[in-house]
């Protein structure tokens, strides 16, 4: 999977943009920061603005599409991972707890899944007063294995899916997170109801600023992103992109691959 930058904010403001390739693809980066040169010798920075589990969400979709199908399952299951993580901090969040004790009580099992997903059952109970479904008992299309089982046989005995089996994978993370997210969408946060999911993307933003300004390189430019093909479970909220299921999603990545 890549992701599709603007053009260049420099050549923009120079009116040069006639000259430059205006949609360049590039690999995906872990932090979401992006350095670029464009043709004219302008270096800026474009920060991805997307959640890490919508991130690796269409990465596993763009893995189904290239028929990489055991990556696309170990993906899927990354982007539910990292979903968990995010709950949790969204909830810690809404309950006023600093990042200083969160990241302390994180630290000791950032690399403990098991824990993790302990961790989110309990604070998904606290939140709501009941308990989530229950994901890892969910049947994989095409296999007698239940969610957990699957994954574990695809990740750690090397198991090879099929394309069916995957979609259907997909489809138990894309059913569990979408309306858990939904539910965060429009929320009570200091006793008024906002949109907390806006209040999360526009703390996210202002940390990859912040990592961004604290380098000793200057720039031409920094600019911000919103491309498409990297947040269908954010735009799976909402209804104005008609993203209702896995197979939604498998078209709309169809289409950004036609389009650009």
């Amino acid at each position: 999977m890549k992701v599709m930058i603007g053009p260049c904010n420099a050549c923009w403001r120079e009116g040069k943009l006639g000259h430059t390739p205006k949609w360049p693809q590039v690999p995906l980066r872990d932090d979401s920061i992006y350095e670029v040169r464009c043709i004219h010798g302008h270096v800026g920075v474009y920060i991805l603005q997307s959640w890490k589990f919508d991130i690796l969400f269409c990465s596993a979709i763009n893995a189904v599409l290239d028929g990489y199908y055991r990556d696309a399952v170990a993906t899927f299951s990354a982007s539910l991972e990292r979903f968990l993580e995010f709950y949790i901090y969204a909830i810690c969040k809404k309950n006023s707890v600093g990042d200083s004790p969160y990241n302390s009580c994180w630290e000791p099992m950032k690399n403990l899944s098991e824990r993790q997903y302990g961790a989110f059952l309990f604070t998904y109970l606290l939140e709501n007063k009941s308990s989530p479904p229950n994901i890892e008992k969910e049947k994989v299309s095409e296999s007698k294995r239940d969610f957990k089982s699957f994954r574990n046989n695809v990740i750690h005995n090397g198991y090879i899916p099929n394309e069916i089996q995957a979609i259907s994978f997909g489809r138990s993370v894309f059913n569990f997170i979408v309306p858990i997210l939904k539910s965060m969408r429009y929320t009570c946060v200091e006793k008024e109801t906002k949109d907390f999911l806006g209040i999360l993307k526009s703390e996210m933003v202002v940390k990859n600023n912040l990592l961004v300004s604290k380098s000793d390189k200057k720039y031409d430019f920094v600019s911000g992103i919103a491309f498409s093909g990297s947040s269908l479970l954010e735009q799976a909220v909402g209804d104005e992109y008609k993203i209702y299921s896995i197979e939604d999603c498998v078209l709309r990545i169809k289409e950004y691959r036609r389009e650009y």
